[in-house]
């Protein structure tokens, strides 16, 4: 079944839809089935899958997250993310979907990730950060896009996932240099350019020096942290610090 759905063979959708519905049958031959019946067959995953998605047992919905992302159609990915957008899901199926959806990598599934930057749950952001990483180039142009948008934390994780990206093309720092030269530049683009290599950046905002001195001392002084000897061990908090702390102290 899996080969079948992989070479997109459509030869099997009696045979499997039938494996797919016996009871008796192995619950990940069921589901590897369902997986077909989605991709190949044109069958609907929030249909099929529903059952399965709303099983008391904890396993069984884990894998029923993961083999709709086997699916990978664009009804897969619907389901996938409301299955990410819904805060009163366990973190586990959420960060599967998360998982799912980077695996996809399709324009959709990047977006639905992206919007997880915003989330109220950090630890879904941080699933979403870690698979819009995976996916690499197809995630930049919608991550620029995030960056240079109104939502912060959107900004921030975009700013923080291109950072991350190996080895961004020229044309993504020149496009990002040209954006800051602008009435108001985005504060999280100008933290980007700070913490890219200063070689691929200097280049193309060497003009700042004249239009915009304070822009440019503000990247400077970014790299100038980034290359020095504390930036390795730096920590944002290194000790107790803040009401805790302080409540600590006064009790």
């Amino acid at each position: 079944m899996k080969l079948a759905r992989l070479r997109r063979d459509g030869d099997h959708c009696g045979a499997v839809a039938k494996l797919a519905a016996d009871r008796e049958e192995d619950i990940y031959i069921r589901l590897e089935g369902l997986s077909y019946l989605a991709a190949v067959c044109g069958r609907a995953p929030a249909e099929i899958f529903s059952g399965y998605l709303d099983s008391p047992d904890d396993q069984t919905q884990l894998e029923s997250v993961i083999a709709i992302g086997e699916v990978g159609t664009p009804e897969a990915v619907e389901v996938l993310s409301g299955v990410l957008g819904d805060s009163t899901v366990p973190y586990f199926l959420r960060s599967a979907a998360a998982w799912s959806l980077a695996r996809i990598g399709t324009e959709t599934a990047i977006s639905r990730l992206v919007k997880s930057f915003a989330d109220i749950d950090i630890s879904i952001r941080e699933e979403a950060l870690g698979g819009i990483t995976s996916i690499g180039g197809p995630a930049v142009p919608i991550l620029l896009s995030g960056l240079r948008g109104t939502a912060m934390d959107v900004a921030a994780g975009c700013a923080e996932a291109l950072r991350q990206q190996a080895g961004l093309p020229a044309e993504v720092v020149s496009d990002l240099s040209q954006g800051i030269q602008g009435s108001t530049p985005s504060d999280w683009a100008v933290w980007l350019l700070g913490h890219l290599p200063r070689e691929r950046v200097a280049p193309a905002i060497v003009g700042l020096q004249g239009s915009a001195p304070q822009l440019y001392y503000a990247i400077s002084l970014l790299w100038s942290f980034m290359e020095s000897w504390i930036a390795r061990r730096w920590e944002v908090y290194p000790g107790p610090v803040g009401t805790e702390a302080g409540n600590a102290h006064g009790a």
